[in-house]
């Protein structure tokens, strides 16, 4: 689409425990599954997703997240419990959820404030913090799953700071999005 830019507002997750030792054990236990698993070097809290959006708006949205996000200090997030999205039957994402997100939960809802003032309305849906893991496209072993689920759900990985939110580009590809950095929003120094 010519004249546009799919485009998100995240804030860059970089685990080790994820890396290394979370994402490998999945792979490992859901190995004969179909799963698209997410790159470790793209992780990323998304605060809002915009999708394609006219390269003409673009400025009026960094201006609105500058506003939104200017009263904001940097805050940690700890990464909590493995789910997913979808259902039992046809789950669609492999997730870790935050604990602890009340910041990011009025994080999103001043965005939502600046963006109405300029248009955009809010999304309806719930917003859910979370770090996506993978993207399922089947699961042939329920049980196996369900199993992978229950091993997880008390998993907690180290407190992460986020100290500022980037809005992304994401070019889809054959083999998953790459995602190119358009401009930083750095939170204030709460020292």
């Amino acid at each position: 689409m010519h004249g546009t830019k799919r485009i998100f507002l995240a804030a860059k997750i970089d685990s080790d425990l994820v890396k290394q030792e979370l994402i490998p054990q999945l792979k490992d236990l859901l190995k004969l599954e179909q799963i698209r698993w997410a790159n470790p070097n793209q992780m990323h809290l998304t605060l809002r997703f915009f999708g394609d959006t006219p390269v003409s708006r673009i400025p009026y949205i960094e201006e609105a997240i500058s506003t939104s996000l200017s009263s904001f200090s940097s805050f940690d997030i700890t990464l909590s419990q493995l789910k997913m999205f979808g259902s039992k039957y046809k789950p669609q994402v492999l997730w870790v959820g935050i604990e602890n997100n009340d910041v990011l939960k009025k994080m999103f809802s001043e965005l939502n404030e600046q963006l109405a003032k300029i248009g955009i309305q809010s999304t309806r849906q719930n917003f859910v913090p979370h770090l996506s893991l993978g993207r399922i496209k089947s699961i042939d072993d329920h049980k196996n799953f369900q199993d992978v689920l229950v091993k997880f759900s008390d998993y907690q990985a180290e407190s992460i700071n986020i100290n500022s939110f980037k809005l992304y580009e994401s070019v889809l590809n054959p083999t998953g999005a790459v995602h190119f950095e358009l401009i930083t929003f750095l939170l204030k120094n709460p020292y």
